[in-house]
């Protein structure tokens, strides 16, 4: 068994039902990066996280502009109520 020393970076895999640890070499850092590298054709990885993203911001946008606009028409008759009652929320802060 052979250990690695404090602070060395690791990474693991699985291989036949067992976990690996394994140090972070240069040759390692590679094969993941091969597993991230799209086929000829694909997108990348990144690519698509952003295609989603702005899926997501798409599907939000509509909901946060209806809280908006009811937001605003209620703060609008919260101002018609204050202006309309201003001298009694005087009197009443007294």
């Amino acid at each position: 068994m052979m250990f690695a020393s404090l602070g060395t970076r690791v990474t693991w895999l699985e291989e036949k039902g067992r976990l690996i640890l394994a140090p972070m070499t240069s040759r390692r850092i590679r094969e993941i990066r091969g597993f991230q590298k799209p086929k000829p054709g694909e997108p990348s990885m990144f690519e698509e996280s952003f295609k989603e993203r702005a899926r997501e911001r798409r599907r939000e946008d509509p909901k946060a502009a209806q809280y908006d606009a009811e937001f605003k028409r209620k703060t609008g008759k919260a101002e018609k109520i204050m202006k309309r009652y201003r001298s009694t929320f005087r009197a009443l802060a007294k």
